[in-house]
């Protein structure tokens, strides 16, 4: 965390086309539903992982 926090400020940006989701922002519905569907999808195999090893029901 500490590295994260003396990295803000000096390190830029990435483009948009670095980015592996497409900011929502200013754009229509379809827009949000296509990256919350990718959000989600990106953060189901991980959050499983988590359920299994702490001995939890992962949602579905």
């Amino acid at each position: 965390m500490a590295a994260g926090t003396a990295a803000r400020g000096v390190v830029p940006p990435v483009t948009a086309a670095d980015d592996d989701l497409v900011d929502p922002l200013g754009g229509d519905l379809d827009a949000f539903r296509a990256c919350a569907d990718a959000t989600e999808a990106a953060l189901d195999p991980p959050t499983r992982l988590l359920a299994v090893l702490l001995g939890a029901a992962a949602p579905r």
